[in-house]
């Protein structure tokens, strides 16, 4: 076996040792001895005036030189030449060696060599900052051979485990500089400053002399990684310890496989199994799990010194919400994505198209930071590009956001504070490990790791590392997502062009994706092909539609020359990034077939007025005028109704209303023709309707026009996610639909839909220039919103005991924003509308676009659920 060669070449080994020793001694000394004598003969022919002939003249710089080529010799002879005869005793060997009788699980992937380790002994040394006697201090040597993926230092927790099985004399074992001042790759740092601490404190609970100290703040002032800022001692809150015999036997099982393969890895280790010696009802506890008290603990105490950290405190979005502890915090409204490199010097990176990382970014958040290695500047050309383009790409995709791009080292305390305070993080880790630590240490939030393609990014990723522990360890964190759509940079072979074209990417047809994105990367722009398709063939009976029928009596009496269409209702939205998740108009037969495919037979609305006015235009474009100008009865202000719609082939079913303000139920009378509220408005009672009918259900929900205080609306948010999941109906889709805003003065004569965001913001300060002078708390519209998301996004990751119904939001802020036309009080506004309305739009009009957007939403899911089912189908 292995050992039992090793043992034969240790033997050799010291058999040579021993008689080289005594040669090169025997040599020193003969040389010695000589020259001395010699020394005393010159002396007596000195005296007797005799001269040496010239040539056979010995000079004491000669003897002296002959004295340190001998001491050579010996220090020579005896280190170098054993283990230079023991190693090829070995290597000759080795490879005929059955490795059966090794008690150690084969670790796959590991990348680095474990080389020959010597201690060195410096008792009393000014270096070690240590200055008690009762310590010999153990400091790791660095040698000079480097891997491609991390330096070669000496392993402390090897050493530790050592020191354990001899178990002789008392050391303290510090850190190498190597370890201490590794800007690249924290992973590998941090584990083996955490293993090793956990090791030396175990040794001592045990009864062994082993003590350690990383001490990593020793080696210069300014500290620039995470390891300086450690703390010193480590805090080793109270965790569940490891029993003598499995101490004994991991630091055995350890050491014997670093002897045994010269391979050690602390990350490998982390995966290792510590109850060796389980019973049938033990259950397996893996290193990591062992270890994630004293990371989560130090981690978060070292981020206090981050600059971040001390800027969030006073930041507006993402201030830190301190929770149970310290270890508790988290920056609310903040998200983190780390670009990912190919190896941990980034000698070349991924390119993942955006969208992967926009779809796991709820839209509440408000700062984004997007972090990348220096050396990814430094080496690849369309790094920089690639993450400014980035930036760009958040923005338009939320308009509030504020986008940063970070360029630093990996080890950066304020990277790493920044993933551990983040509320949402979003790492491709398939190229290293950087994400791994804040992943363990986190408690709350939200961390999404994307595995890249296997045959590129090989066994190491900070995924496979955390879905090792227990669910409820990590139920912080999202199941791995596989990525298969990733290149290298280095495969586009400099065409920065196609390294843009890749990187926007729209997302596949059938993955139904494209439900998150449409809406945002476009313009409106006027055509007169939709204008016609998009007018009603009645005119809708409702102060809503008030405007239309004034504008086509005045069409009649040509009254608006060669003008046909009102002009709010000729703008249609064009996608303009990704075209190939455009709208899909809504139609008869569309909404027929759709409800088919989804075995549906109800579509359920409820909320304020602005939901009403959703209801009425679906029922317009649903109904083509052959139910009458409008679903609520004549001579009533009532606005809920409930209709029943024919499909040729699918047959019945339903389109439904009910007002309700808040999202809240009373016994209090409430009635919109007698003007009786039960609310702040009118909040009709909608459950027991609403499961009634047990068949599956599309729901539109939302809230928040007629609220104007922030803690009324949470509590109507929340009571109704609580509500509704207390149904236990998994089988129906809910959807959010965000809230909008009005804009001010839209009675202005000419507007039109604003270009972009920035138009829209110009305008609205130029209208209303203090920004604390809010109407009707539009001005709170955004935190309501963000709310609502945030909420939507806490329920799809929370721990289920049941399954739940889809529940996703519908966004329609963002193309919405940009139309302060067509409101009901725009400038065609008919004249016996007295009071000023610019909130509520005109039918038909921009809202007509919610519908529109409702319908591809659904379609979208409708296409997901397909190819899951069909996925399911191929596997069974």
């Amino acid at each position: 076996s292995r050992f039992t060669i090793r043992v034969m070449s240790n033997i050799v080994a010291s058999i040579t040792h021993f008689f080289t020793t005594v040669a090169a001694v025997a040599s020193f000394l003969s040389i010695l001895f000589i020259a001395i004598l010699y020394q005393a003969n010159n002396r007596m022919n000195d005296n007797k005036s005799t001269i040496e002939p010239k040539g056979k003249q010995r000079t004491p710089r000669f003897w002296m030189t002959a004295l340190i080529l001998s001491a050579i010799l010996v220090i020579l002879s005896g280190r170098f030449l054993p283990a230079a005869i023991s190693r090829r005793i070995f290597m000759s060997f080795s490879t005929q060696a059955n490795n059966s009788n090794q008690s150690i699980s084969e670790i796959k992937g590991v990348t680095h060599n474990f080389q020959a380790r010597r201690q060195l002994s410096i008792p009393g040394n000014n270096n070690s900052h240590h200055s008690s006697n009762d310590h010999q201090v153990i400091i790791s040597q660095q040698t000079s051979e480097t891997t491609n993926d991390h330096s070669q230092v000496m392993q402390s927790h090897y050493e530790i485990c050592k020191s354990i099985i001899v178990a002789k004399e008392s050391k303290l074992i510090e850190e190498v500089q190597d370890i201490c001042l590794n800007e690249f790759d924290p992973a590998l740092a941090l584990a083996q400053i955490f293993l090793s601490a956990y090791l030396a404190q175990q040794g001592r609970l045990h009864g062994y002399g082993v003590e350690y100290a990383h001490k990593c703040g020793r080696f210069r002032e300014e500290k620039k990684v995470m390891q300086e800022v450690l703390p010193q001692p480590l805090a080793m809150p109270a965790h569940q310890s490891m029993p003598k015999d499995d101490l004994l036997q991991f630091c055995r099982v350890l050491v014997n496989h670093a002897d045994s393969t010269h391979q050690s890895n602390p990350l490998k280790i982390f995966l290792w199994e510590t109850n060796l010696f389980q019973t049938e009802s033990q259950e397996q506890i893996s290193m990591m799990e062992r270890l994630l008290p004293i990371i989560n603990e130090n981690l978060y105490e070292a981020s206090l010194q981050s600059r971040f950290y001390k800027s969030a405190l006073t930041a507006g979005y993402g201030v830190l919400k301190d929770r149970d502890s310290k270890s508790d915090r988290i920056a609310v409204g903040r998200a983190v994505v780390y670009i990912p490199c190919r190896d941990v010097h980034c000698n070349d990176f991924a390119v993942v198209p955006y969208i992967h990382f926009l779809m796991h970014i709820p839209l509440s958040v408000h700062i984004v930071d997007i972090i990348i290695c220096r050396q990814c500047i430094v080496n690849n050309q369309g790094c920089a590009k690639y993450a400014n383009d980035f930036a760009s790409t958040f923005r338009q995709f939320s308009p509030n956001m504020s986008v940063e791009v970070i360029v630093a080292n990996p080890s950066s305390p304020d990277i790493i504070a920044r993933l551990l305070e983040a509320e949402h993080v979003l790492c491709a880790s398939g190229f290293g490990m950087q994400c791994l630590f804040p992943s363990l240490a986190r408690k709350y939030g939200r961390i999404t790791l994307f595995d890249l393609d296997k045959n590129q990014a090989g066994e190491e990723s900070a995924s496979s590392f955390v879905t090792r522990l227990p669910p409820s360890v990590l139920s912080h964190v999202n199941p791995p997502i596989s990525l298969f759509a990733v290149a290298f940079f280095s495969s586009f072979q400099g065409h920065l062009d196609a390294v843009t074209s890749f990187s926007q990417r729209p997302p596949a047809k059938q993955s139904g994706d494209c439900r998150f994105f449409r809406g945002r990367f476009g313009k409106w722009s006027q055509n007169m092909v939709y204008a016609d398709h998009a007018q009603y063939r009645t005119a809708l009976r409702h102060y809503s539609g008030e405007a239309d029928q004034l504008f086509r009596r005045k069409v009649h009496q040509g009254l608006h020359g060669e003008m046909k269409f009102r002009p709010p209702t000729t703008y249609r939205w064009d996608e303009l990034r990704y075209d190939t998740c455009g709208f899909t108009q809504i139609t008869q037969q569309g909404v027929c077939d759709l409800m088919e495919s989804l075995s549906a037979r109800r579509i359920f609305i409820v909320g304020d007025s602005l939901n009403l006015q959703l209801a009425q235009s679906l029922w317009m474009w649903l109904t083509n005028d052959k139910f009458g100008d409008s679903p609520i009865a004549r001579g009533t202000f009532n606005p809920n109704f409930k209709a029943k719609l024919l499909c040729p082939v699918y047959g019945e079913y339903i389109l439904q209303f009910i007002r309700n303000d808040e999202l809240l139920e009373n016994d209090m009378p409430v009635s919109i023709d007698e003007e009786k509220s039960n609310c702040n408005t009118y909040c009709f009672k909608w459950t027991e309707e609403y499961k009634a009918d047990e068949r599956r259900t599309i729901l539109i929900f939302n809230a928040g026009a007629h609220i104007h205080e922030e803690k009324q609306f949470k509590n109507a948010i929340d009571r109704f996610i609580n509500t509704f999941d207390s149904f236990q109906r998994p089988q129906d889709i809910v959807l959010l639909r965000t809230l909008i805003p009005g804009h001010r003065e839209c009675g202005r004569p000419g507007l039109r839909p604003f270009a972009n965001f920035e138009e829209y913001k110009a305008d609205a300060q130029a209208q209303n220039p203090d920004p604390n002078e809010g109407i009707y708390a539009w001005d709170k519209f955004q935190s309501y919103n963000d709310y609502s998301i945030a909420a939507l996004d806490h329920r799809r990751f929370a721990v289920k005991d049941t399954p739940q119904a889809l529940m996703e939001v519908m966004d329609v802020y963002p193309m919405t924003i940009l139309r302060p036309d067509g409101h009901i009080s725009d400038e065609y506004r008919a004249p016996t509308l007295l009071n000023i309305d610019c909130l509520h739009y005109t039918l038909p009009g921009p809202i007509d676009w919610w519908s529109h957007m409702f319908f591809s939403h659904l379609l979208d899911i409708a296409t997901a659920e397909n190819y899951l089912a069909l996925q399911q189908k191929q596997q069974q």
